[in-house]
């Protein structure tokens, strides 16, 4: 069974009826998927327990946000978006926990919109455990607050040289800071604090939650990035993404982050994010 299954369908007055698109056999993932649809503005989350996800409303929005972002603004009405999303999830040929990817075309045929799934991978229980292994790359959002899918194409330019044993690229600026990973946010822990960059990197909802559950636990939250020549001092360093939670850091560019997999502060911050999950899930 092909892994990829991409429907098309236009929004812009009341939604009209889903049609498939057929891509490329050689086609294999997500972002290869996004590569090849037109241009535009996207939003990625995945499912719980067959038909549940969390926050859709604010998917919605930050996907409305994006394309304000670039002066093309449109309007998705949530009733009928949901609708259209559980009719994907039961045409779907596979059961199991789903990732989406929603993009609204901004090049050709503005306010058609794609969306595109795949099962769902997540890191294994040894990666969580032991954490996984990064490096760093010269890179940065031209539009920080804006998910185009033009960023895409870039990042998988990256991530097919990265070696099979690295798990993720974080992208550092012109100064020095580590913004964020290709498709990821990041956390970096000093002297028992949360150190973050908040201004020009994309605003996930996995990384909202974080940062809220780790307020309400009294960890200290701080809005400034990690120098590159703090990785030795740090005593753990995670990566967050709606597939991923909260996942922790070995090791970046080949300098071991001592404490980060078995750290207690990150193991604390993982239950707590599960717990808020549990909470939040509601179905499509």
């Amino acid at each position: 069974m092909k892994n990829i299954k991409v429907w098309k369908i236009d929004i812009t007055s009341p939604m009209g009826a889903l049609e498939s698109v057929e891509l490329p056999k050689s086609i294999k993932t997500l972002n290869e998927a996004s590569s090849y649809l037109p241009g535009g503005a996207y939003t990625t989350f995945r499912t719980y327990n067959g038909r549940k996800v969390i926050r859709l409303a604010e998917q919605i929005q930050r996907l409305e946000e994006s394309c304000r972002t670039v002066n093309q603004p449109i309007l998705i009405d949530e009733k009928s978006f949901r609708e259209v999303l559980r009719e994907t999830v039961d045409l779907y040929p596979a059961r199991g926990e789903l990732r989406f990817r929603i993009s609204v075309d901004l090049e050709h045929e503005p306010g058609f919109l794609f969306i595109v799934l795949e099962l769902l991978q997540v890191p294994s229980k040894e990666e969580y455990i032991n954490g996984v292994r990064v490096v760093t790359c010269n890179l940065q959002r031209l539009e920080p607050k804006a998910k185009l899918t033009n960023f895409i194409s870039k990042a998988n330019r990256i991530r097919e040289q990265l070696p099979d044993s690295v798990h993720e690229a974080l992208m550092v600026n012109t100064r020095g800071f580590i913004l964020e990973g290709l498709s990821s946010n990041f956390f970096g822990i000093l002297n028992g604090e949360l150190w973050t960059e908040e201004e020009v990197v994309l605003s996930g909802i996995t990384r909202g939650l974080v940062i809220e559950e780790a307020l309400k636990a009294g960890i200290i939250v701080n809005s400034i990035p990690i120098l590159i020549s703090d990785i030795p001092a740090l005593e753990g360093a995670f990566i967050t993404s709606a597939s991923r939670g909260i996942l922790p850091i070995c090791c970046i560019d080949d300098i071991v982050i001592v404490n980060s997999a078995q750290g207690d502060l990150i193991n604390k911050l993982i239950k707590l994010y599960n717990d808020r999950i549990f909470l939040e899930v509601k179905p499509i």
